[in-house]
């Protein structure tokens, strides 16, 4: 289960480990790496317990920041006809860690050697997420080979890492890349998109935990095996009395979540490694084995906990195993990232509580589905840039639904922000198989979500010329 053994993209080997500031001769953009350093994480909501070190030359975030000019006023942007004025920001966020994968699992084609083929890229990552990554990053050099930048500070582009087992990579990001700009003002609505791979409008997502298991049971010759017990065997027994746990969690009646509605089994949970005995006529005396487990937003890790151990410790307890269980990895809360879009849509009308995050959240999900709409309906990628194309089908609106896992977009949410001046979605390219053999992302998708967020830039925090 430990990290180090998953797979850091490009960021992590860039040139100068040393260096951390750096700005750019072509824009007005402030880069800066950021260590994990856990002395500063761990007391904090949202840390994931690991066993782990970090090296800061080789584990780091890095945060992109534009510096917003108080003397810039001529912002150029598009929101049907009433431009922002840059007064609204973007966080453009994107982890470069990625799940491990070998040629032995069978790989059409080496996973870390990338192929297209039939307008799809194949490799892992592809889909999860260094299209993504690419996309976020490419729109802003799209709109500077156009001769825009964004309106002063109102963009940061921050790549993380350790999503794929911890969420420590945003953790740690947190203080600078939602730190307002002095020249914006407190009342900055900040917009985030994560570019995962999801061709929709995220409202919600699970939590999730890992936690892994040591079984001991009674080594003895196989030619006895009545008087001993059967670690391996006692493991698989172990994990089979969850499966009633999981039943529990899906039931309608028990802890469903409004968000998951009508979905089938949105609730998993998964062995994922096992090991033990070391002699095949032995009775193996230990085995250790790895699990995930995931639950609705609004229930609590400490409750999930409860209910594991007191369901394993019960079975253990029935066959004379001796059990441990230690966390480490995902303490992931789940999430509700649009609460006024739970199912789907929004009650304009209904201002009941709202502290502003309901117009705020409005204003983000109208945004993202109108620039999408423009693209959608381009004939060719000469027509998306220009913003004289108004376009109303409905046929070509986004979904809003909810997804299954974890993403960092939880530490954007209502749990960790005002949600009043931040609201975070998930929303990127169609990828298929993500973790899984062959891998792979549509490259036309990858090209329209490219397109979507330089419009969204445009609209949300305006553009202003690059001289």
């Amino acid at each position: 289960m430990r990290c180090e053994g998953m797979e850091v993209g490009v960021v992590a080997s860039s040139s100068g480990a040393k260096k951390r500031t750096r700005k750019s001769s072509h824009s007005r953009f402030e880069v800066t790496r950021h260590p994990v350093q856990l002395d500063d994480i761990r007391d904090r909501r949202g840390y994931s317990p690991v066993d782990w070190a970090y090296d800061d030359d080789q584990k780091f975030n890095v945060v992109a920041r534009c510096r917003r000019r108080l003397e810039e006023e001529d912002v150029d942007g598009d929101n049907d006809g009433e431009s922002r004025s840059g007064g609204d920001a973007i966080l453009l966020v994107g982890h470069v860690d990625v799940v491990p994968a070998s040629n032995d699992d069978g790989w059409s084609a080496h996973p870390f050697d990338p192929v297209v083929r039939d307008g799809r890229m194949y490799g892992r990552g592809a889909g999860d997420m260094k299209a993504g990554v690419v996309a976020m990053i490419y729109a802003i050099v799209a709109l500077r080979d156009l001769g825009y930048v964004p309106a002063g500070g109102g963009l940061t582009i921050c790549t993380v890492v350790e999503e794929e087992c911890t969420g420590n990579g945003a953790l740690a990001s947190l203080p600078a890349t939602l730190a307002v700009d002095v020249a914006m003002g407190e009342g900055t609505r900040t917009a985030v998109i994560i570019p995962e791979p999801f061709p929709w409008i995220v409202t919600a997502q699970l939590g999730v935990i890992w936690f892994t298991v040591s079984v001991t049971g009674r080594p003895c010759h196989v030619l006895s095996t009545s008087s001993g017990s059967n670690a391996i065997e006692g493991a698989y027994a172990l994990y089979d009395s969850l499966r009633s746990l999981e039943d529990r969690y899906n039931e309608p009646r028990g802890n469903a979540h409004p968000a998951y509605v009508g979905i089938d089994h949105p609730v998993n949970f998964n062995l994922g490694r096992i090991s033990g005995g070391n002699w095949a006529s032995s009775v193996p005396s230990r085995c250790e084995f790895e699990v995930r487990v995931g639950f609705f937003p609004g229930v609590s890790i400490d409750d999930v906990k409860r209910d594991v151990e007191t369901t394993m410790r019960g079975r253990a307890g029935e066959l004379g195993l001796g059990l441990d269980i230690a966390y480490r990895g995902f303490h992931a809360d789940g999430a509700v990232l649009l609460p006024g879009y739970v199912d789907g849509t929004i009650d304009v009308d209904d201002e009941s509580g709202d502290d502003g995050s309901r117009s705020l959240q409005k204003d983000f999900v109208e945004t993202i589905q109108r620039c999408n709409r423009l693209v959608s309906s381009s004939s060719s990628p000469s027509d998306v840039g220009d913003g004289a194309v108004t376009v109303n089908d409905s046929s070509r609106e986004l979904p809003l639904r909810p997804v299954t896992c974890t993403t960092d977009a939880r530490f954007y949410s209502s749990l960790f922000q005002d949600p009043s001046k931040v609201v975070v979605t998930c929303y990127g390219p169609e990828a298929t198989n993500i973790h899984g053999v062959d891998e792979s992302v549509s490259l036309k998708s990858f090209r329209d979500v490219t397109a979507t967020i330089a419009l969204f830039v445009r609209d949300w925090c305006g553009l202003i010329k690059d001289e």
